[in-house]
Protein backbone atom coordinates (compact mmCIF):
# COMPACT_ATOMS: atom_id res chain seq x y z
CA UNK A 1 0.00 0.00 0.00
CA UNK A 2 2.87 2.41 0.75
CA UNK A 3 4.37 2.00 -2.34
CA UNK A 4 1.30 2.43 -4.37
CA UNK A 5 0.75 5.58 -2.25
CA UNK A 6 4.70 6.67 -2.41
CA UNK A 7 4.24 5.63 -6.50
CA UNK A 8 0.84 7.71 -6.77
CA UNK A 9 2.20 10.35 -5.13
CA UNK A 10 5.19 10.75 -7.50
CA UNK A 11 3.39 10.31 -10.58
CA UNK A 12 1.32 13.45 -9.52
CA UNK A 13 4.85 15.28 -8.60
CA UNK A 14 5.90 14.15 -12.34
CA UNK A 15 2.57 15.41 -13.73
CA UNK A 16 2.25 18.72 -11.64
CA UNK A 17 6.28 19.79 -12.90
CA UNK A 18 5.27 18.67 -16.15
CA UNK A 19 1.86 21.24 -16.23
CA UNK A 20 4.28 24.02 -14.73
CA UNK A 21 6.97 23.13 -17.55
CA UNK A 22 4.16 23.25 -20.28
CA UNK A 23 2.87 26.32 -18.95
CA UNK A 24 6.48 28.03 -18.40
CA UNK A 25 6.82 26.81 -21.98
CA UNK A 26 3.77 28.58 -23.62
CA UNK A 27 4.50 31.72 -21.66
CA UNK A 28 8.17 32.05 -23.37
CA UNK A 29 6.25 30.99 -26.65
CA UNK A 30 3.53 33.87 -25.93
CA UNK A 31 6.62 36.36 -25.14
CA UNK A 32 8.49 35.38 -28.54
CA UNK A 33 5.12 35.93 -30.65
CA UNK A 34 4.54 39.21 -28.77
CA UNK A 35 8.27 40.45 -29.36
CA UNK A 36 7.77 39.13 -33.48
CA UNK A 37 4.12 40.46 -33.82
CA UNK A 38 5.91 43.74 -32.49
CA UNK A 39 8.46 43.64 -35.00
CA UNK A 40 6.76 42.80 -37.48
CA UNK A 41 4.62 45.94 -36.73
CA UNK A 42 7.62 48.26 -36.81
CA UNK A 43 8.69 46.83 -40.04
CA UNK A 44 5.52 47.26 -41.63
CA UNK A 45 5.10 50.67 -40.58
CA UNK A 46 8.76 51.84 -41.31
CA UNK A 47 7.91 49.95 -45.39
CA UNK A 48 4.52 52.14 -45.75
CA UNK A 49 6.55 55.57 -44.49
CA UNK A 50 9.09 54.34 -47.23
CA UNK A 51 6.89 53.81 -49.20
CA UNK A 52 5.26 57.05 -48.71
CA UNK A 53 8.69 59.39 -49.09
CA UNK A 54 9.15 57.30 -52.22
CA UNK A 55 5.42 58.73 -53.61
CA UNK A 56 6.13 61.96 -52.56
CA UNK A 57 9.56 62.35 -53.94
CA UNK A 58 8.55 60.77 -57.51
CA UNK A 59 5.34 63.27 -57.37
CA UNK A 60 7.81 66.23 -56.83
CA UNK A 61 10.08 64.83 -59.41
CA UNK A 62 7.09 64.95 -61.91
CA UNK A 63 5.86 68.05 -61.04
CA UNK A 64 9.45 69.62 -61.25
CA UNK A 65 9.26 67.90 -64.79
CA UNK A 66 6.26 69.27 -65.75
CA UNK A 67 7.31 72.41 -64.84
CA UNK A 68 10.30 72.41 -66.83
CA UNK A 69 8.80 71.13 -69.53
CA UNK A 70 6.29 73.64 -69.51
CA UNK A 71 8.83 76.44 -69.18
CA UNK A 72 10.68 74.67 -72.06
CA UNK A 73 7.96 74.96 -74.32
CA UNK A 74 6.70 78.73 -73.65
CA UNK A 75 10.30 79.93 -74.23
CA UNK A 76 10.33 77.63 -77.91
CA UNK A 77 7.06 78.95 -78.77
CA UNK A 78 7.89 82.42 -77.68
CA UNK A 79 11.61 82.16 -79.60
CA UNK A 80 9.02 80.63 -82.86
CA UNK A 81 7.11 83.79 -82.89
CA UNK A 82 9.92 86.58 -82.51
CA UNK A 83 11.36 84.64 -85.64
CA UNK A 84 8.12 84.76 -87.55
CA UNK A 85 7.50 87.91 -86.29
CA UNK A 86 11.10 88.87 -87.47
CA UNK A 87 10.58 87.08 -90.87
CA UNK A 88 7.13 88.37 -91.72
CA UNK A 89 8.99 92.09 -91.23
CA UNK A 90 11.74 91.22 -93.21
CA UNK A 91 9.07 90.06 -95.92
CA UNK A 92 6.94 93.21 -95.32
CA UNK A 93 10.05 95.39 -95.82
CA UNK A 94 11.39 93.11 -98.94
CA UNK A 95 8.01 93.78 -100.21
CA UNK A 96 7.46 97.56 -99.72
CA UNK A 97 10.94 98.13 -101.23
CA UNK A 98 10.18 95.72 -104.70
CA UNK A 99 6.83 98.14 -104.23
CA UNK A 100 8.60 100.87 -104.66
CA UNK A 101 11.00 99.74 -107.19
CA UNK A 102 7.96 98.77 -109.20
CA UNK A 103 6.42 102.21 -108.89
CA UNK A 104 9.46 104.32 -110.20
CA UNK A 105 9.39 101.63 -113.11
CA UNK A 106 6.33 102.06 -113.91
CA UNK A 107 6.68 105.70 -113.43
CA UNK A 108 9.86 105.48 -115.52
CA UNK A 109 8.17 103.65 -117.58
CA UNK A 110 5.26 105.86 -118.09
CA UNK A 111 7.81 109.11 -118.70
CA UNK A 112 9.34 107.28 -121.35
CA UNK A 113 6.12 106.42 -123.16
CA UNK A 114 4.79 109.65 -123.52
CA UNK A 115 8.55 110.74 -124.61
CA UNK A 116 8.48 108.47 -126.94
CA UNK A 117 4.47 109.43 -128.21
CA UNK A 118 5.77 113.17 -128.33
CA UNK A 119 8.53 111.98 -130.40
CA UNK A 120 6.82 109.70 -132.60
CA UNK A 121 4.40 112.76 -133.91
CA UNK A 122 7.25 114.95 -134.45
CA UNK A 123 9.29 112.58 -136.24
CA UNK A 124 7.53 109.37 -138.24
CA UNK A 125 11.00 108.72 -139.88
CA UNK A 126 12.68 107.65 -136.64
CA UNK A 127 10.80 104.22 -136.80
CA UNK A 128 13.72 101.87 -135.98
CA UNK A 129 14.75 103.55 -132.98
CA UNK A 130 10.95 103.53 -131.71
CA UNK A 131 11.05 99.86 -131.68
CA UNK A 132 13.82 99.22 -130.26
CA UNK A 133 12.50 101.87 -127.43
CA UNK A 134 9.28 99.72 -126.95
CA UNK A 135 11.26 96.72 -126.75
CA UNK A 136 13.14 97.80 -123.85
CA UNK A 137 9.76 98.84 -122.38
CA UNK A 138 8.57 95.46 -122.77
CA UNK A 139 11.69 93.60 -121.03
CA UNK A 140 10.69 96.22 -118.23
CA UNK A 141 7.11 95.18 -117.76
CA UNK A 142 8.39 92.07 -117.73
CA UNK A 143 10.99 92.32 -115.27
CA UNK A 144 8.01 93.69 -113.26
CA UNK A 145 5.86 91.44 -113.83
CA UNK A 146 7.91 88.75 -112.38
CA UNK A 147 9.46 90.11 -109.36
CA UNK A 148 5.42 90.44 -108.38
CA UNK A 149 5.14 86.84 -109.18
CA UNK A 150 7.96 86.49 -107.15
CA UNK A 151 7.13 88.15 -104.34
CA UNK A 152 3.43 86.57 -104.12
CA UNK A 153 5.36 83.31 -104.14
CA UNK A 154 7.29 84.16 -101.48
CA UNK A 155 4.31 85.64 -99.05
CA UNK A 156 2.40 82.04 -99.94
CA UNK A 157 5.11 80.31 -98.23
CA UNK A 158 5.41 82.32 -95.72
CA UNK A 159 1.79 81.54 -94.72
CA UNK A 160 2.11 78.47 -95.36
CA UNK A 161 5.21 77.60 -92.71
CA UNK A 162 2.92 79.64 -90.54
CA UNK A 163 0.10 77.48 -90.74
CA UNK A 164 2.87 74.52 -90.15
CA UNK A 165 4.28 75.65 -86.92
CA UNK A 166 1.14 76.65 -85.47
CA UNK A 167 -0.12 72.72 -86.04
CA UNK A 168 3.28 72.20 -84.67
CA UNK A 169 2.52 73.93 -81.34
CA UNK A 170 -1.24 72.89 -81.50
CA UNK A 171 0.34 69.06 -81.09
CA UNK A 172 2.26 69.86 -78.54
CA UNK A 173 -0.17 71.58 -76.69
CA UNK A 174 -2.59 68.05 -77.21
CA UNK A 175 0.27 65.71 -75.93
CA UNK A 176 0.82 68.44 -72.71
CA UNK A 177 -2.77 68.06 -71.98
CA UNK A 178 -2.71 63.77 -72.62
CA UNK A 179 0.42 63.69 -69.57
CA UNK A 180 -1.16 65.97 -67.15
CA UNK A 181 -4.36 64.07 -67.45
CA UNK A 182 -2.30 60.86 -66.55
CA UNK A 183 -1.02 62.41 -63.74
Amino acid sequence: GAYREVAGKSREDLEQHDAELREKRARELRVVATERQRRLDDLRSAHSREIEHWRGGTEQALLHLRRMHDSELGTLRMQWLQKRRERMHRLEQDFGEQRRTLEQLTAHAGFEFEQLRRDATESEGSCEGMEQQVLAMRATLEEMRRRVDAAKADTKRVQEEAAEREAEVATLQSEIAVLQVRQ
